[in-house]
């Protein structure tokens, strides 16, 4: 399959799926849910992109087991966070149908478009991976460290906060406990730890 096929094949693929979860989610009433697709997407279209178009090699399982540890984990994450706030929806997307008020259905369907094209768009080095025939090497080895590194401490981040909103009643409280005491927003710092492995 040629690249261009792989990506259109990919980014067809998450409007499908987005379409449905944008429907599940006006259903449900609850557009959060638009997280957990986002994160299992991106999981998704890599691995898809690396069976299609790799060559089976060593390189291409361990890319495409690495995004879908990434994928699974936080996935799964974010929909045990929603699942227990519901039907509290995120605070984002509260914000979002104040500023869509009277067209919130048609403005979440064109997000959750954008979110499938965000997810097509970040999966991308994977595809770029399939089609990559060097074998592996030291600077693949540096990057599966990496990445495994980034996936502990984004777990571990998300667990202290979790443990963290559970002891305190007050929503507005800031964590300064575990990694989240040296950064409001340590999980980012971890993403981008993940993205450069």
């Amino acid at each position: 399959m040629s690249f261009w096929a792989a990506f259109g094949l990919g980014l067809g693929m998450m409007a499908g799926i987005f379409f449905l979860a944008w429907a599940w989610a006006r259903k449900c009433d609850n557009y959060s849910l638009v997280d957990v697709v986002w994160a299992f997407g991106i999981g998704l279209t890599g691995v898809l992109w690396l069976v299609i178009c790799g060559d089976g090699s060593l390189k291409h399982w361990v890319a495409g087991a690495l995004v879908a540890l990434w994928s699974f984990r936080l996935g799964w994450h974010l929909e045990r966070r929603i699942r227990r706030a519901h039907p509290e929806e995120d605070a984002r997307y509260v914000r979002l149908r104040e500023v869509w008020a009277g067209r919130v259905p048609s403005a979440f369907f064109w997000f959750f478009q954008a979110q499938a094209l965000s997810v097509v768009l970040l999966a991308l080095p994977f595809l770029l991976i399939a089609f990559d025939r060097s074998g592996w090497g030291v600077w693949e080895f540096a990057g599966l460290v990496v990445v495994l590194i980034g996936i502990f401490g984004e777990g571990l981040a998300d667990h202290q906060m979790s443990a963290f909103k559970a002891t305190k009643p007050d929503p507005k409280s800031v964590c300064l406990e575990g990694l989240w005491r040296y950064s409001r927003h340590p999980n980012y710092f971890f993403e981008a730890v993940i993205w450069i492995g």
